[in-house]
């Protein structure tokens, strides 16, 4: 190839590739261009650059503007604009991609969690607000409590189906009474017990302690206690306590990591009560329940003092598809003058994209509308869709 044709050829590729990375707002700068090359006498060597470079085939058509209109898609489906290449980092970061609208998962462990509303225990949809979350870290399923007033839970793997009761003369649906959506065939897999009172054998002196001085004694395993809460220790001897917030409480062996704040009598005492005083209840559990396989499950929340017990359908599925995000193209009101040229729009802020993503399974859609004035809009789209993405993900 003739070296001044070559270098013919690439620069005009290079030019269009420029345009392509300013994206889809820039065909009229496009069609400017192709129309320029046609006044040049160089349509010709366009056509065969789209044909080396992009694999475009327009030899066939003879309208110019059907050879833009038609190339135009293809060039862009072919080049990445600087955000579009941070948003393919992004998806590829969480292992996902993006068909139109539709976002899949490309992880092979990829694990979607629904919980139900909360049934009585009669089986009756009550309507509460859930007492309890689930989430996936780190490759297991963990479950948080939300309400305080829960002394105890169970999981239960099960299978959850209609039942149905009949009076008079079996199987005449005439004759059914009634029907109920609830567990069946379930096996006991996790069980839970939330205390915030527990007690310690540990030999400690009251007078060895100092305010804020960081402390580490035993009491038992298998409590609820959390960082920075605040506990009481006190002796079974009259007026002889200390109390600090939390920095570490190890669950399985009952090491409790303490920050005295305050302390009252003096001696050697070794019974102790620990009681909670203040600060967040809403423990995390590590559950038994797989990542590895769809199943269903049955929780069961147990409040003795008030005799309130609930239960749960938590449902593991292993789905590709996550859902939906879809751009909603927006203009201020000042910026009508500025829909012919919305490239520029862009650039000063008067056009923005906001998102709508959409959850499988979900009848309800979110808009996501983060905005930082400090970000460029291309910064803040791309914010947008990495919250859209997280809200997918969990």
């Amino acid at each position: 190839m003739d070296k001044l044709y070559k270098k013919k050829l690439e620069k005009i590729l290079n030019k269009i590739d420029k345009i392509a990375a300013k994206g889809k707002d820039s065909i009229q700068e496009y069609t400017n261009y192709v129309n320029e090359l046609v006044e040049k006498g160089d349509f010709s060597t366009f056509v065969e650059v789209l044909y080396l470079f992009y694999y475009i085939d327009v030899y066939e058509k003879i309208d110019v503007g059907e050879v833009i209109s038609y190339s135009w898609k293809e060039i862009l489906f072919q080049t990445k604009t600087p955000f579009l290449t941070k948003l393919s980092k992004l998806y590829k970061q969480n292992k996902i991609h993006q068909q139109s609208y539709q976002i899949y998962s490309d992880d092979p462990k990829i694990t979607q969690l629904s919980l139900s509303n909360k049934y009585s225990s009669t089986y009756s949809v009550t309507g509460l607000s859930a007492s309890i979350s689930f989430f996936r870290e780190n490759g297991n399923i963990m479950m948080k409590v939300l309400d305080n007033s829960i002394d105890s839970i169970e999981i239960k793997k099960a299978e959850w189906q209609t039942i149905v009761s009949y009076s008079g003369e079996p199987y005449k649906v005439a004759n059914i009474s009634s029907e109920t959506f609830r567990p069946v065939n379930q096996k006991l897999i996790d069980e839970f017990y939330i205390s915030y009172f527990s007690n310690s054998q540990s030999l400690i002196s009251i007078d060895s302690l100092t305010s804020s001085q960081n402390f580490t004694m035993s009491i038992l395993p298998n409590k609820s206690f959390q960082k920075e809460q605040i506990v009481k220790v006190s002796s079974t001897e009259q007026n002889q306590y200390f109390q600090g917030y939390i920095n570490s409480y190890n669950i399985l062996n009952g090491d409790l990591n303490l920050t005295i704040t305050g302390l009252s009598g003096s001696g050697t005492y070794s019974n102790w009560i620990v009681e909670y005083v203040s600060g967040t209840q809403s423990p995390t559990f590590k559950t038994n329940v797989s990542v590895d396989y769809a199943n269903d499950y049955a929780v069961y929340t147990y409040n003795t003092k008030d005799n309130e017990n609930f239960i749960y359908r938590l449902q593991v599925s292993k789905n590709a598809y996550l859902g939906e995000i879809e751009e909603i193209d927006t203009y201020s009101q000042n910026a009508k003058y500025l829909v012919q040229n919305k490239q520029y729009a862009k650039i000063i802020g008067e056009r923005k994209f906001y998102l709508k993503v959409t959850k499988s399974g979900s009848t309800q859609s979110y808009a996501i509308v983060y905005e930082n004035e400090s970000l460029s809009e291309d910064q803040n789209l791309l914010e947008r869709y990495r919250l859209a993405v997280n809200y997918l993900l969990n």
